[in-house]
């Protein structure tokens, strides 16, 4: 049975990529996943309303991706299209977690996705634009995330065959993450990569 994958560093749990026609996004990932996370709500001094409306969206967004993900098939086009199915829902989910923040709350909250991200979130058109990134630079990012969406799709095709267990996929995709943001890293100057490093501020606490 297909389950839903990790789509931002581990602490997400939110779906994966299905295929690697997934485009680049600003928020990779879902900001409500992230929004449910005690030590973020903490940090943002989310109010109970602000939670309530945040947990409806959270759950939302987990019945719907688990729909796509349950009911896509093996071929390359349905795997395409779960994808597409996918990347719509989880824009319009961050879109409307945004709308619950404040301005302040939902700056504060970019500078969480840095430190949850790291190098990862070098996908981001805007961080590139932050950063000043040459289109050289946007360009071996995007082959390096494109790669790596492959062999997301490589790792999770050897589970659905039964190839590897439950863990052996976790580990993997965790391998294959951490690689993807070694080799974006690897891109940056040692001055874009200190700036890098500023955006992420200070460490959150522990959930």
């Amino acid at each position: 049975m297909k389950t839903i994958l990790p789509l931002l560093a581990g602490l997400l749990l939110a779906a994966a990529p299905l295929h690697a026609s997934v485009r680049a996004s600003d928020h990779p990932g879902s900001l409500a996943i992230l929004l449910g996370l005690d030590s973020v709500r903490a940090e943002l001094a989310i109010s109970k309303s602000q939670a309530a409306k945040l947990d409806a969206l959270r759950t939302e967004y987990r019945n719907e991706a688990r729909s796509i993900v349950e009911s896509s098939g093996t071929t390359k086009d349905s795997k395409s299209e779960a994808a597409s199915a996918l990347e719509k829902i989880t824009a319009q989910s961050n879109s409307d977690a945004l709308k619950v923040l404040t301005p302040a709350q939902a700056a504060k909250l970019r500078t969480i996705e840095h430190r949850v991200l790291g190098p990862s979130l070098l996908v981001s058109p805007s961080v590139q634009k932050q950063l000043g990134l040459s289109k050289e630079q946007s360009a071996s990012i995007e082959r390096i995330r494109q790669n790596g969406l492959l062999k997301v799709s490589q790792i999770n095709h050897e589970f659905e065959e039964a190839k590897i267990t439950q863990a052996q996929r976790i580990d993997a995709l965790r391998s294959n993450r951490l690689k993807v943001a070694k080799g974006m890293a690897s891109v940056l100057t040692p001055a874009q990569a200190q700036t890098l490093s500023t955006l992420a501020g200070s460490p959150i606490k522990g959930n």
